[in-house]
């Protein structure tokens, strides 16, 4: 699939047809083959004669469909763009509306408005902690005060020379992001170990920055990295110290209140880690915490969290043995008609690994149906790392229903799509467990034979309890269970146990 499709493709359907409309909108003549083009890219991958053919009815030279191809590539990133700049309502185009409607009032003099245009970006700024922005406000304020409100300028001064100082530190940390972003991505590469803590730390140390000077949104930043290192060394451990030892210094700062946004994500994500480290009572003590956070400053952020914060707590009761608790707060993002898509991804699949380990495939396989959009396109959503676990869990719920082909074919994919990744990030045991899962699917009578137990003993290198992926046990609660002849829901528990005292 060559790129241009691989664009076309990542849209949803909705967006395609609005693109086709934008593209036959522009046509100023009848017989330009983009909008075919598009239709064709819409439709499974075909060899590029075959395009050729069904363009334009016959051969012909190749510049002229690359120069076809080239055009409608540039068409559909305008489109984005175009489309994009309509429908983004995230804070960042709030501001820059609100500062470029204040400048057109400030060319026609019409001071007040454009004053109450900008003290509302700098309300929204502060509330954010977005320097670069309110640098531009209050630059802009500095600039007309004297037209308007001398006696202002102190003030604003003294505000100025304070957001100059914050967004200075805020480059340094930036910079600190960018140098351990680079070191992180050239071990991805390499497949080589990296000790994330040691190089934070040496980062710092080489910017002249302490650890006292992170804000929440920088300390965020930071553990999205050491997320990324975790999944791939599965050491969930080492990032729940750093997190909690990053989180109990900025428990400290006066301007909590400021970046409650990023101090709600950072709650967040250590109750995330503590899940993935089986500490479920833990974890649900700061989610308890995360939910009065939400309350704060009028429920602004309600909207923003409300999903993630259930969908989090309903793993955590799933593995503390309340499976029916668990899909109870799921119920309302499934029976939601219109969710963002990373919440319907995460939402439909923790509620179809809790159907599976209920027995009830059926309402399992309902519901996987759902998640429609092709791997690709859900990649580009919530990662790698989901979409490969979905397939996954797709498998393993095929074999259960019996429907032994979609069984052969998903591990087929699996295997011709993820193993160069897998081997990439040394997730090698993954490419080992779907080995085994073939045996079984071809010899299902051997897999409670002595042979293949200690075949599964010996595959895999096992880390501490406490350090194994939660979700990797999952995986292989089940094929425990079909060696013991055991149950897999109570398999799992007993597998993910911990005492979390």
């Amino acid at each position: 699939m060559d790129k241009t499709q691989q664009l076309i493709q990542s849209l949803t359907k909705e967006e395609q047809q609005q693109c086709l409309h934008y593209l036959t909108s522009k046509n100023q003549r009848g017989d330009v083959k983009n909008v075919a083009l598009f239709q064709l890219y819409m439709e499974e991958a075909m060899p590029q004669e075959d395009l050729i053919v069904k363009l334009y009815g016959k051969a012909v030279a190749p510049n002229t469909f690359h120069a076809l191809k080239k055009r409608l590539r540039t068409s559909v990133i305008d489109f984005m763009t175009y489309h994009n700049l309509k429908t983004d309502h995230s804070i960042e185009m709030e501001l820059i509306k609100n500062i470029l409607s204040a400048r057109t009032f400030l060319l026609r003099e019409e001071y007040k408005t454009a004053f109450q245009l900008l003290d509302k970006a700098q309300q929204l700024a502060t509330s954010y902690a977005l320097y670069t922005f309110l640098n531009e406000i209050l630059h802009t304020k500095i600039q007309y005060a004297p037209e308007y409100t001398p006696e202002l300028l102190p003030e604003l001064q003294k505000l100025s020379e304070a957001t100059h100082h914050a967004l200075l530190l805020e480059d340094k940390l930036n910079l600190a992001y960018a140098q351990l972003k680079t070191a992180v991505n050239k071990w991805e590469y390499q497949g080589k170990a990296i000790n994330f803590q040691e190089l934070f730390s040496n980062t710092l140390n080489n910017l002249n920055l302490q650890p006292e000077m992170l804000s929440f949104k920088s300390l965020y930043q930071f553990i999205s990295l050491f997320s990324f290192s975790a999944f791939a060394t599965n050491n969930y451990t080492d990032s729940e110290a750093f997190i909690l030892k990053n989180y109990n210094l900025l428990q400290q700062q006066k301007q909590r209140s400021s970046m409650l946004y990023y101090h709600i994500e950072v709650v967040y994500q250590l109750a995330n880690v503590l899940f993935r480290n089986k500490k479920f009572e833990s974890s649900l003590h700061y989610l308890q915490h995360m939910k009065q956070l939400l309350q704060a400053q009028k429920g602004k952020y309600q909207s923003a969290f409300a999903a993630k914060h259930l969908i989090l707590e309903s793993l955590n009761r799933n593995f503390l043995g309340n499976p029916a608790e668990a899909l109870a707060l799921l119920a309302p993002l499934l029976h939601k008609k219109k969710s963002p898509t990373e919440v319907h991804f995460y939402a439909t699949l923790t509620a179809v690994m809790i159907y599976f380990q209920q027995g009830e495939l059926k309402k399992a396989q309902q519901l996987l149906i759902q998640l429609h959009h092709t791997d690709s396109w859900y990649e580009t959503k919530v990662g790698v790392e989901m979409v490969i676990k979905k397939n996954v869990m797709e498998l393993l719920l095929f074999i259960d229903l019996g429907h032994i082909d979609l069984a052969e074919t998903s591990l087929k994919r699996l295997r011709k799509n993820y193993t160069k990744y897998l081997q990439s990030i040394g997730q090698e045991r993954v490419l080992t467990y779907l080995k085994l899962i073939q045996h079984y699917i071809q010899h299902p009578e051997e897999i409670h034979a002595k042979p293949f137990l200690d075949t599964v003993e010996n595959s895999f290198e096992w880390q501490s309890h406490q350090e194994e992926d939660i979700f990797v046990m999952c995986f292989y609660a089940w094929l425990k269970s079909k060696m013991e002849q055991t149950n897999v829901y109570q398999t799992t528990l007993k597998l993910v146990e911990f005492d979390d005292k």
